[in-house]
Parts: C-alpha cells; sequence; structure tokens
C-alpha cells in the first residue's frame, strides 16, 4: 500500500479499481464491512464508496484520486465462480458432473465438502475438461491448465449479458 500511496503522491495513478466477491453478505454488506474500512485504513476517507460502478473522487497528495469498485455477484450475493458457472458454454461437461457425483458421495462423510471449494473446483474441472478435448499431450494440457489457458472466448461467452455491469465497470477507466 505504501508504494501505491507514493504512485497517487507523485500524480502518477488517477484511478483505483476494486474487484471483490459480493458473497453471501451481498454488495451493500461488502462495502460497508470491506471496502470502506480498508479506504478509511489507507486514506483516512470514512465512506467513500456508496455503490458499485459509481466513481468516488478523494484528493491524496494534492491529486484527485478516483476510486471504483466491483462487486462479483449474482442478484446482489455471490461471487466470481457463481458468474463463470453461468456464462460458461459447455453447460454438459463430463468433468463437471463427475463433480456433482462426488461431492453428493461425500454427502456421508463427517468431512463437508464447502461451497466454495466445490465453487474453485467446478471451474478447475470444466477448464480441465475444455482443455482435454482438444487433443493436447498431457505436458501441455497441464502447461495450458496452469498458464489459465482456459479462460479463452472458446470456453467462455464473455458477451453474455451477466457481465454487463462487469464492463460498465471497465468502462470507467477509459
Amino acid at each position: 500500500m505504501n508504494a501505491q500511496k507514493i504512485s497517487i503522491a507523485k500524480g502518477a495513478t488517477k484511478n483505483i479499481g476494486i474487484l471483490i466477491d459480493a458473497d453471501e453478505p451481498g454488495i451493500t454488506a461488502k462495502i460497508k464491512s470491506k471496502i470502506n474500512p480498508a479506504i478509511e485504513k489507507a486514506f483516512g476517507l470514512t465512506d467513500a464508496i456508496k455503490a458499485p460502478n459509481e466513481k468516488s473522487s478523494i484528493i491524496f497528495g494534492g491529486h484527485v484520486v478516483n476510486i471504483f469498485c466491483y462487486l462479483f455477484n449474482i442478484d446482489g450475493q455471490g461471487e466470481l465462480e457463481d458468474i463463470l458457472k453461468e456464462i460458461r458454454i459447455d453447460k454438459n461437461t463430463k468433468a463437471t458432473i463427475c463433480l456433482d457425483q462426488f461431492v453428493e458421495c461425500l454427502e456421508g462423510f463427517t468431512e463437508a465438502y464447502s461451497e466454495k471449494e466445490y465453487k474453485k473446483n467446478f471451474i478447475y474441472f470444466y477448464g480441465y475438461d475444455c482443455i482435454n478435448k482438444e487433443g493436447l499431450n498431457a505436458q501441455e494440457t497441464k502447461l495450458k491448465i496452469k498458464d489459465y489457458g482456459y479462460y479463452s472466448p472458446q470456453y467462455w461467452n464473455f458477451e453474455h449479458d451477466r457481465l454487463k455491469e462487469l464492463r460498465q465497470f471497465l468502462e470507467l477507466f477509459r
């Protein structure tokens, strides 16, 4: 954070973007409990962010800096993985079906498989299954997964309406 403050004080930083999951508490609660306290700690400003995708201008080091935030959500709650699950192109990949069966099997055990872990693994399994269909050898597949090569338009609908607010957020930086 100190490097960022120096950059702002020199006038090098004009905009700060905050991307965070809304999670269970939802957008308003996340702004109040996480985003605004972080801004207050860093810049001494209270309640700087009122709503996502709105510009909040602050003066720091004699320079005006705009702060914007976007909270990944579906209908006010959730996270990036929820959006990715919705915008995936192939809704019938084998690996994700296997994951559902695996989680169902675990219900009888005392160790619970958390929803967060499920969501992360769902996206990873989806990516693996998509890449696996390309006919790459094992080493190429591992490398493509390691480099997040499954985040490409052939696997995800980046024009999906669910991404409209995220695109609006990104437009704020033009």
